[in-house]
């Protein structure tokens, strides 16, 4: 498993906008549930 750090999200974000929400978000608890692809290509939460 690719060990994620906040610059590995940065630069997969498509805008520093973007970050800085999932950010927030992710602070805040309000990802419920978190996804992985088997191959590692895509990462997102709801």
């Amino acid at each position: 498993m690719k060990n994620i750090t906040e610059q590995l999200i940065l630069s997969l974000a498509p805008n520093p906008a973007a970050a800085a929400n999932g950010k927030k978000i992710s602070k805040s608890g309000g990802f419920q549930k978190l996804y992985r692809a088997a191959d590692e290509s895509l990462y997102m939460g709801d």
